[in-house]
This record gives C-alpha cells, sequence and structure tokens, in this order.
C-alpha cells in the first residue's frame, strides 16, 4: 500500500497554475517536525516534503500561506524526465485528500488541549 499522511507547516506559499485545458496544479511543501538524538542530547529537525494536488483539491489550496498547519493524505510518487539530454527525477507526494490543521498536536504554550476558549462554564451538575 502506497499511502503517506503527513501534518506540518507550509514551508511556503501555494504555487497554483493550470494545465492547457483549464485544470489547477497545485504545488507546495510541508515542514514536518521529528526529534532525533545527537549525542546525549535530543535536536528538532525539520524535513521538507513536496506535494502536488489536482483540480478542485489544488483550487481548494488557494488560500493556503506560508506558515499554515497542515495535513495532506496522498501518494509517494517519482517521475522520470529528461532535461539537456540528462535524465531526472522528481519525488513529490500526490495528494488525496487535505486541509487545515484545526488542532495542532503541541502548541508553542505547552498546552495540547484544542478546546481552550471554546464555550461557556456551566456551573451546575450534570444528572447522570
Amino acid at each position: 500500500m502506497n499511502t503517506i499522511q503527513l501534518e506540518g507547516n507550509l514551508a511556503r506559499d501555494i504555487e497554483i497554475n493550470f494545465t492547457k485545458s483549464g485544470m489547477a496544479v497545485a504545488r507546495g511543501s510541508v515542514a514536518c517536525n521529528r526529534r532525533v538524538k545527537d549525542g546525549s542530547e535530543w535536536k528538532d529537525v525539520a524535513d521538507f516534503v513536496p506535494f502536488v494536488a489536482f483540480d478542485a483539491l489544488a483550487e481548494g489550496m488557494n488560500e493556503w500561506t506560508k506558515g499554515t498547519r497542515v495535513w495532506i493524505v496522498g501518494r509517494f510518487s517519482t517521475t522520470k524526465y529528461e532535461k539537456n539530454g540528462e535524465t531526472r527525477y522528481s519525488s513529490n507526494v500526490v495528494v488525496t485528500g487535505a486541509g487545515i490543521a484545526i488542532f495542532p498536536f503541541k502548541k508553542k504554550d505547552g498546552n495540547n488541549s484544542g478546546f481552550n476558549g471554546l464555550g461557556t462554564e456551566v456551573d451546575e451538575e450534570i444528572p447522570f
């Protein structure tokens, strides 16, 4: 099975172009953080994963800007092409689903609850 799930921040604004037939093609990259051990200390490292989306999915990314927290689901794809007589390869995640991440896994203030500030407090006991 070739399925990839990513959550991270956009490393750049989305670039949208259109094919000759009018289909939208969106390109971008997601910065996904991970921790690695360097000697006796842990360091945060970012992997920059390129992606491409097509048609209505690409058009839906039109308002996405650098730094936006997003999730991407897709498949890994490598294409082979020739440029100036040289064989080259390009790898991307071909997006099959995407959205803006409403509740990030970890917030800068250390509070991982995505529900702070939502709703109102109720000062009564629930009868069950």
